[in-house]
């Protein structure tokens, strides 16, 4: 069970939550970087889903928040090459923030070719899949290598249609990834309190107040350049 599932949501001024899921904030940790550790449990548990390692290879399709998290998560388990594609420049620059990532902008260059010149001919290790834009399993499956695994996070809107020649070819398994497991938060928890995961680069702006919570999703679903917009409950 998580906010919203299982118990009450958490737009509002109080909340009651089981003691055994809060965790304390390190001193000088701000509310709005302890607002990121949930969205960092999530990129932890893909990076276990897709096994990664040290010195292995890693392509993110999508620099949302979770994509670019996802990125910053890599980077701390060592990983050799890193790339994240986007059609928004303002999200690749705070994705390169996070991780010091290779970028491809989407919107630009082709994202396979421009992939394979960081990877190599044998493609990436793992692919994470991060947005659900029309072609992206297309993608993931042409950047990554045989025997390779394919993460895919995003609820899709509609059904997705891909060739799926690529992966009986170069037996590649694809799996999917959803939320995250108390460990899996008590280690984002953990990296975001000691700053080892730096999540500052995703703050944007100050927070907002809890009246404009409605305002807050409808400029998110425009699709601004804003990646997370904080809502402080008590002002």
């Amino acid at each position: 069970r998580v906010p919203g599932v299982g118990w009450e949501g958490l737009l509002g001024q109080y909340v009651r939550a089981p003691e055994r899921v809060l965790f304390p904030l390190a001193d000088g940790v701000s509310y709005g970087e302890g607002a990121l550790i949930e969205p960092a449990a999530v990129a932890w548990h893909t990076t276990r889903t897709a096994a990664v390692g040290p010195g292995q290879r890693v392509a993110i399709l999508g620099a949302g928040a979770i994509g670019a998290l996802v990125a910053a998560v890599c980077r701390l388990q060592h990983v050799a090459e890193l790339l994240v594609s986007d059609v928004r420049a303002q999200r690749l620059d705070v994705a390169r923030r996070l991780s010091g990532c290779a970028t491809v902008d989407a919107a630009r260059e082709d994202v396979a070719a421009a992939g394979r010149a960081v990877s190599g001919p044998d493609g990436f290790d793992a692919v994470v899949v991060a947005s659900d834009h029309r072609g992206c399993l297309d993608e993931a499956l042409a950047l990554c290598r045989p025997r390779g695994t394919v993460v895919l996070l995003p609820m899709f809107g509609a059904p997705v249609r891909a060739d799926l020649n690529p992966a009986v070819l170069g037996e590649i398994v694809v799996r999917g990834a959803t939320v995250y497991t108390p460990g899996d938060f008590r280690a984002a928890a953990d990296a975001v309190n000691r700053r080892t995961l730096d999540v500052r680069p995703l703050l944007d702006g100050e927070p907002r107040p809890l009246a404009q919570t409605q305002a807050a999703f409808e400029e998110l679903a425009s699709g601004p350049e804003s990646i997370k917009i904080l809502i402080d409950p008590a002002r």
